[in-house]
């Protein structure tokens, strides 16, 4: 979701491509620009126009950078970008880090400088001993080759300049030229090679400069560690950042992971993991992540390992609710010859959750993130970890063990197959304590038919004392396979399981099909796809059926799909807060769906608010939601944003929900035609979404009749798929989920910039 404009947007020229004067005057340059993709949070080079040759502005052709910076610098635009771009990227900027007014030594070593506009103050291939602090002003960063200058970065109030080459006294590679008159700090690579030592908490700034390197696009060389090219981002973690990578010589991914410099920096850990490397590097086990290479660079440690495909087991937790039994035996049992392997060499893994656990299509398992790994009987003096699943004597400092591992693997097992975990506190203290002293809940309690043996496992597992667990990993599974009260070996399949009347949540590209119930039923599926250019899915939903066991036996359904907005991180931290939310609504018995739906966008919506003001990061997050409850034949939605639902009834397709979008005010108030707003900037505008502030959600309700089917749609897929399309395709569908599948197939044939999410339910009756 774009909520910045581009300069063909905030103008309204028409010229970029399919825009309404690209024919007769041709397209601007810096509406096709693809070297400056992601700049500045632009789609392309639309933020960067001021930095592209030859654009076309005020009717009149532009020259070269150098030629056209005057009078780009007074451009309404450019001062817009610049207004914006000081509260952009605020994980990089110092100050959030160090304020001026704080008693940090860190700041008797900064000296204030005065940088004249036009003032090439750092050149390219030249090893710099000083970076800079904007305090206030702009510049530019260019790369110089053959064929000129090519600005590849922006940097404003509260960023950093140069900072990296004091990190590896590597030869900067570009340019850095003042856009206006600069007020910065300039800090000299003495003092700076003293921050840890003197300022600990500007570890986190580290980490995030250093990051900020490999996010945002650039030269080949700035994103470059050893023979690996940094190509995505995959993650973000307590410990470490993930990415992917491409070998340059080879050509395969691979994930690279970066230690968060707080860890880096701790002496008695870098020793540790040091001396541990070589070990960790020579494992070579099919159900453990392979590691191939480990260097130290940018004061931190980087780990090249394979790329791994599937998701991990606490998504699939997370969307199946419960893993059935005999699937949950051969997760054990790959897991326990992973951890028997791992002991042959001397080493136990210390940090054993769902998260660490992958799991491919064919559910193959692959256990990961052996960084916090250690010889057995080592002092935990490092405790880490995820705190619900470490054993209680992790938390007094006792030595590392096979036994430890196997307590956190038998908690594992006991969130597979119950669907939550057994203690849960937000106070860490309280957690500890219950783990230390609460009796583990009975699991055969909680899972009708849970077989016997598995209880068992987990009971003996999960005992406080841990002479009284297994001792080892081979103790552990000749127990599985010993036991015979289990069903036949499950047989792979394509996507994760999931049974009729269960709960369901899903936002990887899987679509389910839900099997009939007698006499009339509902029929639901949902596809997503991140598209070909994101880097991320920001869209997230739920489909829900359960019994509800009413008098008339009837079944109820809740759809939802939301569509995050704000940046990567916070659209996806908004649209995963609302959804995880609208969980504990759909196990409810909704008595008054529409008062239900509006509270919950009420509340939704003071949460989003409530997380980006505790978090400066997160400014601007939100999310777009669209609901649907189905309940007998009616169905209550509720909308807020540009999401979409449709009714499919007989030979028409009609829009229920209208987009709270600027353009559609403005077509209101008669400012613009509807067929002006189809290729208007405001289309992108949102009025309405859950995190503006002042909500106003859309309600309502309609009857369904049988072989009617309602579509939740996303705006990636209904801006390139008609609405004749749309109908055509699903009454061409035998079901949901081939019309669900299909359409995002035609929405990645006509464009594809955006993420693809659609979730449909037809109502259905037995022949």
């Amino acid at each position: 979701m774009i909520r910045k404009l581009n300069c063909w947007e905030y103008m309204g020229c028409g010229r970029e491509p399919g825009g309404r004067h690209a024919a007769n005057k041709s397209i601007c340059p810096a509406a096709t620009d693809r070297s400056h993709d992601g700049t500045n949070e632009g789609v392309c080079g639309g933020r960067f126009c001021w930095a592209v040759a030859g654009t076309l502005c005020h009717n009149r052709v532009q020259g070269t950078y150098a030629g056209k910076q005057e009078s780009c610098l007074d451009c309404e635009f450019y001062l817009q970008v610049r207004a914006e771009q000081g509260s952009a990227n605020i994980r990089t900027k110092f100050l959030k880090f160090i304020h001026p007014f704080a008693a940090s030594p860190i700041l008797n070593q900064l000296e204030p400088v005065h940088i004249p506009r036009g003032t090439r103050f750092i050149t390219q291939g030249t090893r710099t001993s000083t970076g800079y602090i904007i305090q206030q002003g702009a510049c530019l960063e260019l790369v110089e080759n053959d064929h000129g200058l090519h600005p590849v970065g922006h940097r404003s109030e509260g960023d950093v300049v140069g900072m990296i080459s004091l990190l590896t006294g590597e030869p900067m590679g570009f340019h850095v030229d003042a856009e206006t008159d600069l007020e910065a700090w300039a800090i000299h690579k003495p003092d700076f090679d003293r921050i840890p030592e003197q300022d600990p908490d500007l570890y986190a700034f580290l980490t995030e400069l250093v990051a900020d390197r490999f996010d945002r696009s650039g030269p080949i060389a700035e994103r470059r560690i050893g023979p690996y090219l940094i190509t995505d981002i995959i993650g973000k973690g307590g410990y470490s950042i993930v990415y992917k990578a491409v070998h340059l010589d080879l050509e395969t991914p691979v994930a690279v992971k970066m230690l968060r410099h707080h860890l880096s920096m701790n002496r008695e850990f870098k020793d540790s993991f040091k001396n541990e490397a070589r070990i960790i590097a020579d494992l070579d086990h099919p159900h453990i992540l392979k590691v191939y290479d480990i260097t130290s660079r940018y004061k931190t440690v980087f780990i090249a390992c394979e790329y791994l495909t599937g998701r991990s087991l606490e998504e699939l937790i997370a969307r199946q609710q419960r893993i059935p039994p005999d699937l949950a035996r051969t997760c054990l049992d790959q897991l326990l010859s992973a951890l028997a392997y791992a002991g042959k060499k001397g080493l136990v893994h210390r940090d054993i959750n769902p998260a660490n656990i992958m799991v491919s299509e064919d559910h193959q398992i692959k256990l990961i993130d052996f960084g916090l790994a250690c010889p057995v009987g080592t002092d935990d003096f490092l405790m880490g970890g995820n705190l619900h699943y470490l054993a209680p004597e992790v938390f007094d400092g006792e030595p590392a063990d096979f036994r430890s591992d196997l307590f956190s693997l038998g908690i594992t097992a006991f969130h597979m197959v119950t669907g939550r975990l057994p203690w849960n506190s937000a106070d860490s203290a309280e957690l500890m304590k219950q783990i230390r002293y609460q009796p583990l809940p009975d699991p055969g309690e909680q899972v009708k038919h849970l077989p016997g043996s598995l209880r068992q496992f987990i009971l003996k597992a999960c005992g406080k004392d841990p002479d009284l667990r297994f001792q080892t990993p081979e103790e552990a599974r000749q127990w599985l396979a010993d036991a015979v009260d289990f069903g036949p070996a499950p047989v792979p399949r394509s996507g994760p399981v999931l049974l009729p009347g269960r709960y369901c949540c899903m936002s990887s590209g899987q679509h389910e099909t839900r099997d009939a119930l007698p006499g009339r039923y509902m029929d639901i599926a949902a596809a997503t796809h991140i598209g070909h250019q994101r880097k991320t899915n920001q869209d997230r939903y739920l489909a829900c059926l359960e019994n509800q066991s009413d008098p008339k036996g009837h079944d109820f359904a809740l759809l939802a799909l939301a569509d995050g907005l704000g940046g990567a991180i916070g659209g996806e931290i908004a649209s995963s807060h609302v959804i995880k939310h609208l969980q504990g609504l759909a196990l409810e018995k909704i008595s008054s769906p529409l008062e239900s739906l509006k509270r919950f966008y009420t509340k939704m919506d003071r949460d989003i608010c409530d997380m980006a003001e505790k978090d400066p990061y997160l400014n601007g997050m939100g999310t777009t939601l669209v609901c649907a409850v189905v309940s007998d034949d009616t169905v209550f939605w509720a909308h807020s944003g540009d999401s979409r639902l449709y009714l499919l009834h007989g030979d028409h397709l009609t829009r229920i929900t209208r987009d709270q979008t600027l353009a559609h005010f403005l077509v209101a108030e008669k400012e613009i035609s509807l067929d002006q707003a189809r290729g208007h900037y405001s289309r992108q505008v949102l009025e309405q979404y859950i995190g503006c502030g002042e909500l106003a959600p859309q309600s309502g309700r309609f009857e369904l009749a049988s072989d009617d089917m309602i579509l939740l749609m996303s705006d990636g897929c209904y801006r390139h798929v008609s609405t004749d399309t749309i109908f055509k395709t699903c009454r061409r569908a035998a079901n949901p989920a081939g019309a669900t599948a299909s359409l995002v197939k035609q929405a990645l044939a006509e464009d594809g910039t955006d993420n693809i999410t659609l979730v449909a339910l037809a109502m259905r009756t037995d022949s």
